[in-house]
């Protein structure tokens, strides 16, 4: 297969290292000691807590440029523009239900 289409037979050994390298990794992921288990929990904890201080943010800014549209769409979220509009393109797309 050398020299075939500029196939590199190299590849080949190389492959089968790489097979046995990958095969004598763990399966799953290694343990967490207690400390990084907090350390995971505070960040996740704080993380919840921004997320919604920014949407509250969001929110009272929306409500307080409610008349200036262009400066409310400044202080949203591209994120949740973008998820308010492809659910508006999907109710739109959905056939009316049937009584």
């Amino acid at each position: 297969m050398d020299g075939v289409g500029e196939f590199d037979a190299s590849l080949i050994h190389e492959a089968t290292e790489l097979a046995a390298r990958l095969r004598e990794l763990p399966a799953g992921p290694k343990p967490r000691s207690n400390a990084e288990t907090r350390a995971l929990e505070c960040r996740n904890r704080l993380l919840l807590l921004l997320t919604r201080r920014g949407k509250r943010v969001r929110s009272a800014a929306r409500y307080v440029f409610r008349n200036h549209p262009e400066i409310a769409r400044q202080a949203m979220s591209s994120y949740e523009r973008r998820r308010r509009a492809n659910a508006r393109r999907a109710a739109m797309k959905k056939p009316p239900a049937d009584k």
